[in-house]
């Protein structure tokens, strides 16, 4: 029986690229969420003003209310309102929502944490999160939360 060379050479190169594809799968980055995190954290960080209003939404089963409308300077929460009313939130309300930077760190948190799971989307500007869901322990129920950033305005 006669070998076709090439033939050989291309299964062999296949089997290759299937078993490095498998390797990366396997110790590396499968979903793209840490390299887009690392990209959008790096748009934030050269692209972020000193201040800036933003719109906070959470699903969760820790908190029931309209959101809320947060005016943050210098990576604190200055006030809050709510965006629905437009009433002032008293200081311990505005901060069970997060910042930019807090909600980035909690990400990155999930991110490094084997029984999380993360599903985000950042904006194309500014890198901040634009929507995130975090399932702290996929097995757990009812720990998951999920965020929703609109309106954001550099102040």
């Amino acid at each position: 029986m006669q070998w076709n060379r090439s033939v050989v050479t291309r299964r062999r190169g296949f089997g290759l690229a299937l078993l490095a594809g498998a390797a990366a799968n396997a110790c590396g980055d499968p979903t793209g969420a840490q390299s887009e995190y690392a990209a959008a954290r790096a748009r934030w960080r050269n692209t972020a003003p000193s201040a800036y209003e933003v719109t906070v939404g959470m699903s969760c089963f820790c908190l029931s209310s309209n959101g809320a409308t947060i005016l943050v300077r210098d990576r604190a929460i200055v006030s809050g309102r709510d965006p629905v009313t437009g009433v002032a939130l008293a200081r311990a309300d505005a901060d069970r929502y997060p910042t930019v930077e807090r909600l980035f760190a909690d990400i990155a948190a999930a991110l490094g944490n084997s029984e999380s799971r993360v599903d985000a989307e950042y904006d194309v500007t500014y890198g901040f999160p634009r929507r995130a869901y975090i399932d702290h322990r996929v097995h757990w129920t009812d720990d998951e939360v999920g965020y929703f950033l609109s309106g954001f305005h550099p102040r």
